[in-house]
C-alpha cells in the first residue's frame, strides 16, 4: 500500500484505485463526523449528497486540492462538506423539508422535531454538545472507548471486532452496554441531556 504522500499523489494523477482508497477513508469519516455535526439539522442524505459533491469537485480539479497527506486531503473533505451542508441549511427551500421519522425502543414509528440551526448561536451549542459527549466517551473504559470511536466512524460490527479482538456477539453486548453507558454519563452531567 502507497504512503499517504504517494496515495495523494497517485490520486492527483488520476489513479482509481488511489481515488478509491482516499473516497474510502474519508466516507468512512466525514458522514459520522457530519452527522455528528449537525445532528438534528440533516439527514444521511444530505451528508452523503455534500460528500458527493465535494468528491466530485476534487476528481474534476485534483490540482487544485493542496493536501500532500491523507490527513490533510480528509481535513480539506470535512471543512468542504461543512460548507456544503452550512448553505443547504441556509437555503429556504431546506427549511421545508419532510420531517424525518425514527423508530422508538418498541419499534414504532415516531416524528422527531426538524429544525435547521437559526444562527451561529445554534450551530455553536451543537459543538459544545459534541465537545460534551466527546469528554463523556473518555469516561469510558478503553475497550469501550474504541468501540464507541469504531461505531461512529462507520465500521460494521464484524469490522469492530477485528479491531478490538473480540468476538461478534462479545462486541455486540459490549457496544450495547458502552452506548448505555454513555447515555447516563450525559444524563448524569448534563441537564440538557435528560429527557423528559
Amino acid at each position: 500500500m502507497p504512503s499517504d504522500k504517494q496515495l495523494i499523489l497517485l490520486a492527483k494523477a488520476g489513479d482509481e484505485k488511489a481515488i478509491a482508497d482516499l473516497a474510502e477513508k474519508a466516507i468512512r469519516e466525514v458522514i459520522p463526523f457530519l452527522l455528528w455535526q449537525f445532528h438534528q439539522s440533516i439527514t444521511l442524505q444530505d451528508a452523503e449528497d455534500a460528500f458527493q459533491k465535494v468528491m466530485v469537485y476534487f476528481l474534476e480539479n485534483p490540482l487544485s486540492v493542496k493536501a500532500t497527506t491523507d490527513k490533510e486531503f480528509l481535513n480539506w473533505v470535512k471543512k468542504s462538506c461543512k460548507n456544503k451542508i452550512l448553505d443547504l441549511i441556509k437555503s429556504s427551500d431546506y427549511k421545508m423539508k419532510r420531517q424525518p421519522f425514527f423508530k422508538n425502543k418498541e419499534g414504532e414509528e415516531i416524528e422527531l422535531e426538524f429544525r435547521a440551526p437559526e444562527s451561529v448561536e445554534d450551530i455553536v451549542i451543537g459543538r459544545e454538545l459534541i465537545e460534551e459527549i466527546n469528554l463523556a466517551i473518555k469516561k469510558l473504559n478503553e475497550v469501550d472507548q474504541k468501540i464507541i470511536h469504531y461505531y461512529l466512524n462507520g465500521y460494521r460490527l464484524f469490522e469492530i471486532a477485528e479491531e478490538v479482538g473480540l468476538t461478534k456477539d462479545n462486541t455486540r453486548k459490549r457496544k450495547s452496554r458502552a452506548v448505555e453507558k454513555l447515555g447516563n454519563i450525559l444524563k448524569r452531567e448534563k441537564s440538557f441531556f435528560k429527557l423528559d
